[in-house]
């Protein structure tokens, strides 16, 4: 990547995180049937673009995607969108290009005060030259995660994205539970829906982000934050392998890029991954 600086890995003061999870559809009910509430709920609705930082500090705020072109959308509307989160709209609830690039932008530089390094999905839309080139603006390197080793080395797959999903759901499912009928007669709106979601998001986030502890141990146990020495080895835990071992390797010098290998090592993929989520 074409990047003015590369961080150090010791010196570094924090590393963070991103990876787009799905949230859950609409709330449905069984007896909801295909009508009602229930209409077009096999279509994703939404989509969660969520930063987490090594220190456990929640700097930028969730970014959520929602399907369509948000030309309609009233202000009214829009104002009650929860503050906690952003809204932006994109015709198929996805992170694109225009949307990445809003939220590099947008929700990550003005947070970004210091050299830092940026764990990243090999999502197409996030490794265009435009967007690496928008990082590097405020000098940060993106690493980006081989496909199919999100599970294992991915801090929110690991840690976070279990209890944000729960919570989110458990709020949708009180709701339901509370507004049965309203949703049996399809009394919600679409921006009803929406203004609810932005709500149920923030407060999860809001919950979790009380926990810091949450987002250093994922660091860590993935092996992104640990020293660099070895002394923090032990914390390192890869779910799913079996007998692997931890080299320290050679000692790394301050104007070396420890993840060259691996980004070299990306660079040659052409395997799309931006059906994982």
């Amino acid at each position: 990547m074409d990047c003015t600086k590369s961080p150090t890995w010791i010196k570094l003061p924090s590393l963070f995180h991103l990876l787009v999870v799905q949230l859950m559809k609409q709330p449905t009910h069984p007896q909801c049937g295909s009508g009602g509430g229930a209409s077009g709920l096999d279509k994703r609705q939404c989509t969660a673009q969520l930063t987490i930082f090594a220190d456990g500090e929640p700097r930028v705020k969730p970014l959520l995607i929602f399907r369509g072109k948000g030309k309609r959308i009233s202000l009214k509307e829009q104002l009650q969108y929860d503050k906690r989160v952003v809204v932006r709209f994109q015709p198929n609830a996805w992170c694109d290009q225009p949307v990445m690039d809003y939220w590099v932008k947008n929700c990550w530089k003005p947070n970004i005060k210091e050299e830092a390094l940026l764990v990243l999905d090999v999502h197409s839309a996030q490794k265009t030259g435009d967007i690496t080139d928008a990082l590097a603006e405020c000098d940060t390197t993106p690493l980006y995660v081989p496909p199919g080793c999100t599970s294992i080395i991915q801090p929110l797959d690991v840690s976070y994205n279990a209890p944000f999903k729960k919570k989110v759901e458990s709020a949708a499912l009180n709701h339901l539970q509370d507004n049965l009928e309203g949703y049996l007669h399809g009394k919600f709106t679409a921006g009803e829906r929406r203004v609810l979601l932005t709500k149920w998001v923030g407060e999860a986030w809001e919950q979790l982000s009380l926990n810091k502890e949450i987002a250093v141990r994922a660091f860590k146990k993935c092996g992104i934050s640990v020293a660099a020495d070895g002394s923090e080895n032990y914390e390192i835990h890869l779910e799913g392998l079996e007998d692997y071992e931890v080299d320290v390797g050679d000692t790394i010098s301050d104007d070396e890029d420890p993840f060259a290998d691996l980004n070299d090592m990306d660079s040659s993929l052409t395997t799309d991954s931006s059906d994982e989520d």
